[in-house]
């Protein structure tokens, strides 16, 4: 199981294992894998529209299930080496427990993440979501509550607070950006125009990675979204508190270079796809030509 991750388009990555599965002995040693393509690759059916998968919850349950099932079958079976890949399990079981409210084996799955992480930034801020939301959950089973989200947002901001700020200052700037952007639109629009895209060309035939994207989206909306003005606020709060005490030195000063058009410098091409970029402030080098001087591919 390859690159079922939980992240969109940002909390899921902050979530923050020790469910028995790796400490089971085995009468049979494991086989090595170091690479991530050396690794299972699981098919899965998805029939429907994309907009009606995302609401039917039996059917996600059900996902969660196989899911869940399939990773830790790979984890019991398989000596996984390639930390990357090895991570993504664990985000994702992480993920899928949370899914299923089982705060207890979702919080587990946090040192087994910690100790794949490269920088101590992603660390120290791996599971500070999932922490403030079951802390919340115990004390009030209904996310709607006032009750639950005083109490979130008050171990929220208690998390990252106790945070050296010098270490996580671009994380926080992340967050406060990908929160402002993050609304029900935006979820609508990944499953109209990526989604059923990537459905329909693969006639529902598709990595069982895409059942997790499902299940990912129904958490963004059911989870991040009632909470985003909530996590928006500690943020934006965090970062207007800090602005005086963190001085970044400007690092592209050194590595600024200066273009006149006068160069005699061979031409290089550059292809960028960005639905930001305004092609009309680059009129005369929005197109492509091959050496015969035909344009192969312009944009209007």
């Amino acid at each position: 199981m390859k690159n079922l991750r939980f992240c969109i388009p940002l909390l899921l990555a902050a979530l923050g294992l020790a469910l028995g599965l790796a400490t089971q002995a085995s009468a049979q040693a494991k086989t090595v894998i170091s690479k991530a393509s050396d690794l299972p690759r699981r098919s899965i059916t998805i029939t429907g529209r994309a907009s009606e998968v995302v609401e039917d919850m039996p059917r996600l349950l059900g996902y969660a299930d196989t899911l869940i099932k399939n990773l830790e079958a790979d984890l019991n079976r398989y000596e996984i080496q390639d930390r990357a890949a090895l991570k993504s399990y664990y985000e994702s079981l992480l993920g899928l427990y949370f899914f299923k409210d089982d705060y207890e084996k979702a919080l587990s799955f946090i040192p087994q993440i910690q100790a794949l992480c490269d920088k101590n930034a992603e660390k120290i801020t791996i599971g500070l979501f999932l922490q403030a939301y079951a802390k919340a959950y115990a004390k009030e089973k209904n996310p709607s509550a006032e009750t639950f989200q005083k109490e979130f947002a008050q171990q929220y901001a208690a998390l990252w607070q106790a945070l050296p700020y010098a270490e996580v200052s671009e994380e926080v700037e992340s967050m406060k950006g990908r929160l402002s952007i993050l609304n029900p639109a935006l979820i609508g629009a990944t499953l109209d125009t990526q989604i059923q895209t990537y459905l329909d060309n693969n006639k529902g035939l598709v990595p069982e990675g895409v059942a997790g994207t499902f299940i990912n989206i129904r958490m963004a909306r059911d989870r991040q979204i009632p909470l985003k003005d909530i996590m928006l606020k500690i943020f934006t709060d965090l970062y207007a508190a800090n602005q005086s005490r963190v001085s970044k030195a400007n690092i592209w000063t050194a590595r600024e270079v200066n273009f006149t058009g006068q160069e005699n410098y061979p031409p290089v091409a550059v292809f960028v796809w960005d639905s930001g970029v305004d092609m009309a402030v680059i009129p005369a080098q929005n197109h492509f030509r091959d050496a015969q001087g035909a344009a192969d591919w312009a944009t209007a």
